[in-house]
C-alpha cells in the first residue's frame, strides 16, 4: 500500500442469501459508485474465502470508502485482506482483517466508525426487500450525519477531494500536515496546499481579497475596471449610496462567500432598506455596489496561467422540447431523491421568486421550453447553482479580459485565484463591453482544474527524491556513511538517519524532539524541502512492523543480517528477519503502515 494503514477486523455474517444485483443497483444509483463489476466479481486477494465472504467484505469496503472520501478523508488506495480466521463458537461465521488506507494526524476513529455503518448499510443486503427497513434511514441519515461531521474534522473541504484524489492517481505523495493542509511530494519536491491554496499566496492578499470593499478598492487603484460602490453604515445611508451611483444596485455582505445575503437589481429606494436588513443577518460590513448588466465568469489563475473558466448562471432548467417547466423540476427533483442526501444537489422549488423570474422571461410553470433553451428560476447565481464550461484553453474569452485577470491576481500577490468578471459577451474585450471585476477569490474552489494545477506544480514530473537503505549493523552505518560523502562530493544535498541519529548534508547531527525510531526520523526527513537525497540506515527490524515511510521501493544494500529487535533494542532480532525487511523493501511482502 502506498498510503498509511490500519487494520479493521469484519466479522462476516454465516452463510446466506445475498442481493448482490440490488446491492450494486444501491451503490450506483444512491451513492455513484462506479467499476461496480470489479468490486464484486473479483477476489484479488487469494484468500480461502467462500464467495458470499468475499462479496461481503467487498461491498463493505466499497462504502466504507465512499463514506470516508465524501467526508473529505483521503482513503484512495485499495483495501487488502490480511487474514482470515474462524470465529469460536459460532460455525461459519469469519473474522476478515483489512489493511484499510488511512492518513497521519487524522485518527483512526473515522475509519472505524465509517466500516462500522458501512457493515450495517451492506447488512440490509442479506434481506429480502420488503425486511430492509432501516435502509433509508442508515443512508440518508447516519451516512450524511458521517460525512457532514467527518468533513468538519478533516478540514479538507470540496477542493481537497479533487486535489488529493488527482495527485494519488499520478503516484504523487501525499503527507497529511493536520488541519487539513497537506504535503504533495517529498523532500525538494514537496509542495504544500491548503485546499488550492499554496504557500506563495500572500497572507496579505488573502486578507485584502477577503474583505470585498477593500478588494474593489485595490483594484480601483491599479486601473482595473470594477463596480462602483461603497460600504453602508445603515439603511438610510444605504439609501444614499444608491441614490448616487443610480439604480439598480446589488446589497450585499462584504465579508461573505456563496451568495450569503445577497439581494441583485434593487431598483427602488424601499427595496434598499429590506435588502439592507437581509445582508445584515450575515455581516456587519455592508457593501452597496453597481448593479452591472452581464453574466458573471470565474477565471482560474494559477503561476500566471488562466487554467481553467466558466459562466456562472443562476438556478435554472433546460429545456427537452417535450416537458413542462414543471415536469421539468419534477424530474430533476426526483432525480436527486434517487441519492444518497449528502450527494444531491439543491432543487430550487416554483416559489414567489421563481415565478416572478418566469414572468419576466415571459414563461409559466405550464410553458414547454425548446430543446437547451435555459430558463432561469433566481436573478443571480448562488455558489451550487450551475455553470456553463468554456474552452479551457481560453479561446471563447478574449486575450484581454485574460491579462486582466493575470493582472488582478499579480496586484494580490495570489499564485493561485478565482477572479470574478461580470460581462455581456466574455469573447470580447473587457474595454468594449464595459466588463468589470467584481471580486477576487483567495482559494478559489476547484474540481476538474486540479489536473492542470499538479501538471504546473510538477512539470518534470518529480514528486519523489532518491532513498537508499543500507541494512546491518555498525558496518551498515558505515557503508552508508562513505555513500553520504561520496553524494555530497557531486553537490547533492543528502541527509541520513538510523532510529537513533539523523545527520544533515554536512554530517552535523540533527537534533530532534520526542522523536524515537527510523520511520518517524525518516518520515521528518521527507518534509524537508533542502533534502534531495536520503539515505536510512536500518539496524532494526522496525519497518516490518511499521511500513515504510515512503511510497516506492528504494534502493537497498544488505551489508549483514545483524539486525536488532526494535521492541527491545540490544537484543538481535527474529532470525530471517533482515531478508523479510529487504523482501519488504523491495516489494515483495505486503506491508501495512500505521498512523
Amino acid at each position: 500500500m502506498r498510503q498509511y494503514s490500519c487494520n479493521i477486523r469484519i466479522q462476516a455474517p454465516r452463510k446466506r442469501p445475498f442481493f448482490s444485483d440490488d446491492a450494486k443497483q444501491y451503490l450506483k444509483e444512491r451513492l455513484e459508485i462506479s467499476n461496480l463489476d470489479k468490486i464484486s466479481g473479483q477476489n484479488p486477494f487469494a484468500l480461502p474465502l467462500t464467495p458470499f465472504v468475499q462479496t461481503f467484505v467487498l461491498f463493505t469496503s466499497a462504502v466504507a470508502q465512499h463514506a470516508l472520501e465524501s467526508g473529505s478523508f483521503p482513503a484512495f488506495d485499495n483495501v487488502r485482506i490480511i487474514s482470515s480466521e474462524k470465529v469460536p463458537k459460532h460455525p461459519g461465521e469469519i473474522i476478515v482483517t483489512l489493511a484499510s488506507p488511512t492518513a497521519a494526524h487524522l485518527g483512526n476513529k473515522f475509519i472505524l466508525d465509517a466500516y462500522n455503518l458501512s457493515f450495517m448499510i451492506v447488512s440490509e443486503f442479506t434481506k429480502p426487500k420488503f425486511k430492509r427497513d432501516k435502509l433509508d434511514e442508515l443512508t440518508n441519515l447516519h451516512l450524511d450525519n458521517f460525512v457532514r461531521m467527518t468533513r468538519l474534522q478533516t478540514k479538507g473541504g470540496y477542493s481537497s477531494r479533487f486535489m488529493l484524489r488527482e495527485a494519488f492517481n499520478r503516484r504523487i505523495p501525499l503527507t497529511h500536515l493536520g488541519s487539513g493542509h497537506y504535503q504533495y511530494g517529498f523532500g525538494c519536491n514537496a509542495k504544500i496546499f491548503n485546499k488550492s491554496a499554496t504557500p506563495n499566496d500572500s497572507m496579505i492578499g488573502a486578507i485584502l481579497t477577503n474583505d470585498k470593499y477593500a478588494c474593489i478598492q485595490r483594484m480601483k487603484m491599479a486601473g482595473i475596471p470594477v463596480p462602483l460602490s461603497n460600504v453602508a453604515f445603515n439603511a438610510q445611508h444605504a439609501n444614499d449610496i444608491a441614490k448616487e451611483i443610480g439604480f439598480p444596485v446589488v446589497v450585499k455582505p462584504a465579508d461573505r462567500d456563496r451568495g450569503e445575503g445577497v439581494t441583485v437589481d434593487v431598483r427602488e429606494m424601499n427595496d434598499v432598506a429590506r435588502a439592507f436588513e437581509n445582508a445584515k443577518v450575515y455581516s456587519n460590513k455592508i457593501l452597496v455596489e453597481k448593479h452591472v448588466a452581464g453574466i458573471c465568469h470565474r477565471l482560474i489563475i494559477f503561476k500566471e496561467t488562466m487554467i481553467y473558466a466558466y459562466s456562472r448562471h443562476p438556478a435554472s432548467v433546460i429545456g427537452d422540447g417535450v416537458s413542462t417547466i414543471k415536469k421539468l423540476l419534477e424530474k430533476e427533483r426526483n432525480n436527486e431523491l434517487r441519492k444518497a442526501k449528502h450527494l444531491r444537489k439543491k432543487v430550487y422549488a416554483l416559489d414567489e421568486e421563481a415565478i416572478f423570474q418566469l414572468k419576466i422571461q415571459y414563461c409559466e410553470p405550464e410553458t414547454i421550453p425548446e430543446k437547451n433553451q435555459i430558463i432561469y428560476l433566481r436573478p443571480y447565481e448562488v455558489q451550487g447553482d450551475g455553470y456553463n464550461e468554456l474552452n479551457p484553453d481560453g479561446t471563447k474569452i478574449h486575450s484581454a479580459n485574460v491579462d486582466l485577470a493575470r493582472r488582478a491576481a499579480r496586484i494580490f500577490g495570489l499564485e493561485s485565484a478565482g477572479i470574478d468578471m461580470i460581462s455581456t459577451d466574455i469573447s470580447l474585450p473587457w474595454y468594449d463591453t464595459g466588463a468589470v471585476i467584481n471580486e477576487v477569490n483567495f482559494r478559489p474552489q476547484v474540481d476538474s482544474e486540479s489536473k492542470a494545477y499538479l501538471e504546473r506544480l510538477f512539470q518534470d514530473g518529480q514528486s519523489e527524491i532518491p532513498i537508499e537503505c543500507f541494512i546491518g549493523d555498525e558496518g551498515a552505518i558505515t557503508k552508508a556513511v562513505e555513500r553520504l560523502k561520496e553524494l555530497k562530493q557531486k553537490s547533492i544535498c543528502v541527509f541520513l538517519t538510523s532510529h537513533n541519529i539523523t545527520l544533515d548534508n554536512k554530517g552535523e547531527i540533527i537534533r530532534l524532539s520526542d522523536v524515537n525510531g527510523v520511520f518517524r526520523r525518516a518520515e521528518i526527513l521527507l518534509q524537508d524541502t533542502r533534502v534531495e537525497y536520503l539515505i536510512v540506515v536500518l539496524q532494526t527490524d522496525e519497518l516490518l512492523a511499521t511500513g515504510l515511510p515512503f511510497w516506492e521501493s528504494p534502493k537497498v544494500t544488505q551489508v549483514n543480517s545483524n539486525i536488532m529487535d526494535a521492541s527491545n533494542l540490544g537484543e538481535t532480532a527474529t532470525s530471517g528477519n533482515a531478508e523479510r525487511l529487504v523482501n519488504f523493501l523491495n516489494g515483495n511482502l505486503n506491508g501495512t503502515k500505521i498512523s
